[in-house]
């Protein structure tokens, strides 16, 4: 198998699973359809950009671009979700104006995203784009990641040590500042982009690999939980006057982002970044790919958690 169609293979399979959660959420724009939704957006966007080089520029372009405007629509109603969540744990009740200005923005958000996603429906996802992408047409780069002359195992055995070395290096170096959750945001998304680059080899790889993307996962979530609290936060500037309610509720997110804060830091020291797992990952991606065998990986993805 040549690289070119390890990446075509990791990629349709991307495709079906974008287009069977657009119709979900074309149906409800309920919490988790959106959430799924959100999860395969990240999974394609990534995959498309990790294998770019083995696909026409303009068309990938063209496709991350409306991905982009997708995954917005999705977030605002998902930020909105998570804020009345946290104002309902910080004791806000539900009769206030706060929740009730949420409620409002919420179902203007949700009838935005679900024009968005029918029209994502109707542009038929698993039939159009793949053949847009299926041109021989692809980007030449001058660095290009990916060897087309070796095997896909050769070619993670090469390219995967270094992305995890990196991504070391810099939630080190942004722990060591003392981040602020803007910054730790930033960490978030080098671990999702980390976690969704080892999952395009899943089928180069065995249990090892699974451990792994089960530590970012862990991760992600915690620094999510930070990134809600600081989304939140922002949403109250114009939705909740001054008032010691509103007070009480700052008070509660804040202990909420400095309790995750430490929690990220216990993660990150005691189990990802302990003595000697830097080196296990290396040692581990830089050894033990092999053929990959099967078909894509969404199948496994899905089954094995969002």
């Amino acid at each position: 198998m040549t690289m070119r169609e390890y990446a075509r293979g990791e990629t349709s399979p991307l495709l079906l699973r974008l287009a069977q959660q657009a119709r979900l959420a074309a149906e409800s724009a309920g919490a988790d359809s959106i959430h799924d939704l959100r999860v395969a957006i990240r999974r394609l966007s990534r995959c498309l950009r990790v294998f770019a080089q083995f696909y026409p520029a303009g068309s990938r372009r063209k496709l991350r671009q409306r991905l982009r405007k997708l995954m917005d629509a999705a977030g605002a109603v998902r930020d909105l979700d998570i804020a009345m969540a946290l104002l309902g744990e910080a004791g806000v009740p539900r009769c206030t104006a706060v929740l009730a200005r949420l409620a409002v923005q919420r179902r203007k958000r949700s009838l935005a995203l679900l024009a968005e996603v029918r029209r994502w429906s109707g542009r038929r996802l698993s039939h159009v784009w793949p053949r847009k992408l299926e041109s021989d047409a692809a980007e030449k780069t001058r660095q290009a990641a990916w060897n087309e002359q070796a095997s896909p195992a050769a070619n993670a055995r090469r390219v995967l040590p270094r992305l995890a070395q990196e991504f070391f290096a810099q939630v080190r170096a942004a722990l060591a500042a003392h981040p602020s959750p803007e910054r730790l945001h930033r960490i978030r998304l080098a671990a999702k982009r980390m976690r969704y680059t080892l999952e395009l080899f899943r089928r180069c790889y065995g249990r090892g690999l699974e451990s792994r993307i089960e530590r970012l996962r862990s991760l992600q979530q915690v620094l999510g939980e930070i990134n809600d609290c600081a989304t939140t936060r922002r949403l109250l500037d114009g939705a909740m006057p001054v008032s010691p309610q509103r007070a009480r509720t700052e008070r509660f997110l804040a202990a909420r982002i400095r309790q995750k804060t430490a929690e990220l830091r216990r993660l990150w020291s005691e189990d990802i970044d302990a003595p000697g797992q830097e080196l296990g990952w290396a040692q581990y991606l830089s050894r033990n790919a092999r053929a990959p065998g099967g078909g894509g990986n969404t199948v496994r993805a899905a089954a094995k958690g969002q």
